[in-house]
């Protein structure tokens, strides 16, 4: 167990609650807050709407990282990386709920017993650290390195039971079997139990003894299925061993999609596709009629290629069979960093353009079939990215990312209008956004 890791996710409990129980205006309470500010942020990364109706964002210190935090707030001398926020309800503050020794990767919650869960993914010197809070308390449940040594976690699922399925990029000696003795960079798919028992590993390794896998992001469909995606350099098509050992894939890193079975973890399709060129795999989303993904390439994945890098969007069948891809040819680069589900079926893409002198903020709506219904802009004077994106059942949007030196959380409305932005560069106990309604 890394004690770091849960020192240091104590610590900011601590301060807050610390800071909660002076008055207003004490001296104690001021230098609280003012360690508390000293923390400047880089940007949002994840956004999570929890079943209880808080919403939590996952980001990342600002380097060159802050001053230890004093050993009063807790008995630890570790540098954060990260920090989880949190928004209540129909507020628009939003408070500060942990700090994270690691570096930050993933972020979901779940009811466990009718408490709710918060579980963060981070990397740290001993490995890939998976970590289960109270929501109600902000106490570690329990915190485990699911994969150690040279791994690099990418991505977090969890179910309705509080089981936690993980996605890694590991490099180590490959187990018997194909290319057997030699080191790779390869996918690693875990599920632990809600206890943080790991119960099963998977491997998934391309064909080719000088591929490398690249993990990027995990999804759950239904009961049953687990969904993972990635880059490759190799062949994860579904050939006969011996013929797929010689297929070559399309060109420098193509992108993958693998369907496995939750229960043991046993694969039942895997599929691929790719250009010329390096194909980056961004986002994945599953929904009951099939799996979409979006990113972007700098090749020319349907024929046609823009400048620089273009964005795409591509949606499969549950059986992991392409069902239409659309790449989005323009003069500038651009690409998609995140999906989102709407009610009525249609799905959102989001990103980022430089097609003004700043980055723009870059949403697409499509119907199931493909069909780009709405292509939006949002713009900021210090430019802006989004890299993760949210939405409740009435459709409203939360959206993340990064904006100028600092960190973004913003709304749309259910007609994807802004309703407010929280545009941030450094840490305090309650933030609360611009009465602009611009992002």
């Amino acid at each position: 167990m890394n004690k770091i890791g849960r020192a240091t996710l104590l610590s900011l409990s601590l301060l807050s609650a610390s800071a909660a129980a002076q008055p207003a205006s004490s001296p104690t309470r001021d230098a609280l807050l003012a360690r508390l500010k000293s923390i400047g942020v880089q940007q949002i990364m994840r956004v999570a709407l929890c079943p209880d109706g808080r919403r939590f964002t996952l980001g990342a210190v600002r380097p060159p990282l802050s001053p230890k935090l004093p050993g009063t707030l807790a008995a630890s001398d570790a540098i954060p990386q990260g920090f989880i926020q949190v928004q209540q309800g129909e507020s628009r503050s939003l408070t500060v709920f942990a700090l994270i020794s690691g570096q930050p990767k993933a972020l979901a919650c779940t009811l466990v017993k009718g408490q709710l869960a918060v579980f963060v993914v981070a990397d740290t010197a001993q490995g890939v650290q998976v970590t289960r809070l109270n929501g109600q308390t902000r106490t570690v449940d329990w915190e485990v390195i699911s994969a150690s040594g040279d791994a690099r976690g990418t991505d977090v699922a969890v179910d309705e039971r509080g089981e936690v399925f993980v996605v890694s990029t590991v490099n180590d000696l490959l187990p018997l079997g194909t290319h057997s003795g030699v080191v790779r960079q390869t996918v690693l798919v875990q599920r632990l139990s809600k206890e943080g028992k790991v119960l099963w590993n998977q491997r998934l390794t391309s064909a080719g003894p000088n591929a490398e896998d690249g993990a990027a992001h995990i999804a759950l469909q239904g009961q049953n299925a687990v969904w993972v995606t990635g880059q490759t350099s190799g062949w994860f098509g579904t050939l006969p061993p011996a013929e797929a050992a010689l297929k070559a894939n399309a060109g420098q890193k193509d992108i993958f999609l693998a369907r496995l079975e939750s229960g043991q973890g046993r694969v039942i399709a895997q599929t691929q596709v790719g250009s010329d060129q390096n194909d980056v795999v961004s986002a994945l989303l599953t929904t009951p009629t099939g799996v979409w993904l979006a990113g972007y390439t700098y090749g020319a994945l349907t024929g046609e290629a823009g400048g620089g890098a273009d964005a795409f969007a591509a949606k499969f069948n549950n059986l992991g069979q392409l069902h239409w891809l659309r790449q989005f040819a323009t003069p500038q680069v651009e690409a998609f960093t995140s999906l989102v589900s709407l009610p009525g079926g249609q799905i959102m893409a989001a990103g980022y353009s430089e097609e003004t002198p700043q980055n723009s903020g870059l949403t697409q709506r499509f119907s199931s079939s493909g069909q780009v219904l709405a292509r939006q802009l949002l713009t900021r004077a210090q430019g802006m990215s989004i890299f993760t994106l949210a939405a409740d059942p009435a459709g409203r949007v939360y959206l993340g990312g990064v904006s100028g030196s600092g960190a973004l959380f913003a709304q749309l409305s259910a007609d994807l209008q802004p309703v407010w932005a929280l545009p941030f560069d450094q840490l305090a106990e309650h933030l609360d956004p611009e009465p602009s309604a611009t992002p």
